[in-house]
């Protein structure tokens, strides 16, 4: 992935925050709601996709050569994909592209808006078996010019370099490759940028209004196709396999594809985060009982807060450059969630496996 780790540690922290801020709120308002019948929206999921500016493919690109990173590019205008769907959205600011970005302000007001926006999708948390995403679009960094990242990266497979270096003197002054204007102006030197034809002018750029973008764009909606095969939610009879295989069906909708975007996709750049939340079988013990999984490159790997310090780095571009990322003890101070407490089944096999090495 050709971006910023510290962006993908944050937003992942952010929704830590905003699971544990809806569990205390069902917790708390469901007698009220429901007179102590009815669980409020439990059980139910949550979707959270990452758009990348940009990636690299090693698979893919050293077959080919070609060393394409325009993968989340192609996907087009995502607001104009769910308006083809009827789908209700709201929307909200994301980080911006500064060193302190994610203070207790940005991250309380992130997460109250995002949570405001679901409770207006499920009737204030009325509705129960419910699936929600939420997008959050980076692709407008492409754009700026503390984004080095890829500008490296579209110099893969060059016997010369660009040559052009700039250093606008922010996050340590670090060189940056200069962007020509040719390849900014002609569709970011991709081929066919995106699969929205109107949204692509004759010189194949892109003319979404996102590109011109100073923070991120949040999506936050429930993939309700309005037919008999939907996405939004889920039967009562589900298992961890059925929400799985809902978050690799769509994420995205497309109406004039043969597929829609889900964990299914190959094309590198995926990188979703998914939370399900449901009632434990001893409620004495757990209140909630979560499972966390990291979908990468059509896989599901489950999650846990020390991936992002262990394991995550593996799949960024010069990840130790990044100024901003985040050291193991602040993701684990700052994580709202005890992953391994949310889910006993899991606790039981990790020390029954540990206690054999």
């Amino acid at each position: 992935v050709a971006d910023k780790i510290s962006g993908y540690q944050k937003y992942t922290i952010l929704l830590s925050h905003i699971v544990q801020q809806i569990t205390k709120q069902i917790s708390s308002g469901y007698n009220s709601y429901n007179k102590g019948k009815n669980k409020l929206l439990i059980p139910f999921m949550i979707d959270m996709m990452i758009l990348p500016p940009g990636c690299f493919n090693k698979v893919d690109d050293a077959n080919s050569k070609t060393y394409d990173s325009s993968g989340p590019h192609k996907i087009g205008n995502i607001k104009s994909k769910l308006k083809d769907f009827n789908i209700q959205c709201y929307e909200t600011r994301g980080l911006t592209d500064k060193s302190n970005n994610f203070d207790k302000a940005t991250n309380e007001k992130m997460a109250k808006q995002i949570i405001d926006s679901i409770k207006k999708l499920t009737n204030n948390y009325q509705k129960t078996n419910q699936r929600i995403c939420i997008v959050i679009d980076r692709r407008w960094r492409i754009k700026t010019k503390k984004f080095d990242a890829f500008n490296k990266l579209r110099n893969y497979g060059k016997s010369t370099p660009d040559s052009d270096i700039i250093d606008d003197g922010t996050e340590g002054g670090a060189p940056k490759h200069k962007k020509s204007s040719s390849w900014l102006t002609k569709g970011f030197g991709f081929g066919s940028p995106s699969d929205d034809k109107s949204n692509n002018n004759k010189n194949g750029a892109f003319s979404d209004d996102f590109y011109n973008n100073k923070h991120d764009k949040i999506y936050v909606y429930q993939p309700d196709l309005k037919k008999k095969t939907s996405y939004h939610q889920f039967n009562g009879d589900y298992c961890h396999e059925t929400l799985i295989y809902l978050t690799k069906q769509c994420i995205i909708p497309r109406k004039e594809h043969y597929m829609h975007i889900g964990g299914d996709t190959t094309d590198g750049w995926l990188f979703n985060v998914s939370a399900h939340i449901q009632m434990p079988k001893n409620e004495t013990w757990y209140k909630y009982e979560q499972r966390w999984y990291l979908f990468l490159q059509s896989a599901a790997l489950r999650f846990f807060p020390q991936d992002m310090h262990i394991l995550w780095p593996k799949y960024f571009c010069d990840s130790d450059e990044d100024p901003d990322k985040l050291t193991k003890d602040t993701i684990r101070k700052s994580f709202a969630i005890n992953l391994e407490e949310s889910d006993p089944n899991y606790k039981r096999w990790y020390h029954s496996i540990k206690r054999t090495d």
